[in-house]
């Protein structure tokens, strides 16, 4: 099956556009008209921006297996089959997470253990993910351990958000820094002026600034450090 972007005209004559999906584009065109669309544009969707969109969307992230263990951890613990419990989380899960509960279950109704299921998607469930569903299953203690892991991996989460955030602001800062050196060096050729080094009274911090003199608007590397030693020797 292949996927169609189109442009078209609904019954009210508003342009609308989407996609749609049939095994050519003539077939593509028939299920639009069946709609009441008037077809303005009719398109093979692009495989390349098909297969980045598809990645995107189906990518498994450790917020959903985080969220997925809780859930599933919450309704083992209050006694529902693992089949049944599978079946509502998969429903409240990411679009990437979904297909892979739904092999799960095929595989768990098949006869499977769960740790077995898991362990065919090492992209989701990592080996020691595994290895602890399996200790549960064979120990009898399946719901301690998804309730230990949902702890574990929601304080892994925790972790790295707040490292995320801790590094935001160093790089906000470096970012800002290059800017305005960059901004400073541009304005000395442009203005016919020098840059200097200055120290800030009290700081032992070192600060760029643009001085006129009009001589000549070229800058080099004299200009920084006769200033530079200017101050020092000052």
């Amino acid at each position: 099956m292949k996927r169609f972007q189109y442009q078209a005209r609904d019954k009210n004559g508003k342009t609308v556009k989407g996609k749609v999906e049939a095994p050519t584009i003539y077939e593509a065109a028939r299920l639009l008209r069946e709609r009441g669309f008037v077809v303005i544009k009719l398109n093979p969707e692009s495989l390349a921006l098909r297969a980045i969109w598809e990645k995107v969307t189906n990518r498994i992230t450790l917020p959903d297996i985080a969220l997925f263990t809780r859930m599933f951890a919450t309704m083992v613990t209050s006694g529902l089959p693992i089949t049944e419990a599978l079946v509502i989380v998969r429903s409240q899960s990411s679009r990437g997470l979904n297909s892979v509960l739904s092999q799960v279950l095929s595989d768990v109704e098949s006869g499977s253990s769960l740790a077995a299921a898991f362990e065919k998607h090492p992209k989701a469930f990592s080996p020691v993910y595994v290895a602890l569903v399996r200790a549960g299953e064979e120990g009898g203690v399946l719901d301690k351990i998804l309730l230990r892991l949902a702890d574990n991996i929601e304080s892994q989460r925790e972790f790295r958000s707040k490292v995320k955030g801790a590094l935001i602001y160093p790089a906000v800062v470096v970012g800002g820094m290059i800017v305005v050196t960059v901004a400073v060096v541009v304005a000395a050729h442009l203005y016919g002026g020098s840059l200097a080094l200055a120290l800030v009274p009290n700081s032992g911090a070192t600060i760029f600034y643009l001085t006129t003199i009009g001589i000549d608007g070229v800058f080099t590397a004299y200009d920084i450090a006769g200033a530079y030693n200017s101050i020092k020797s000052g």
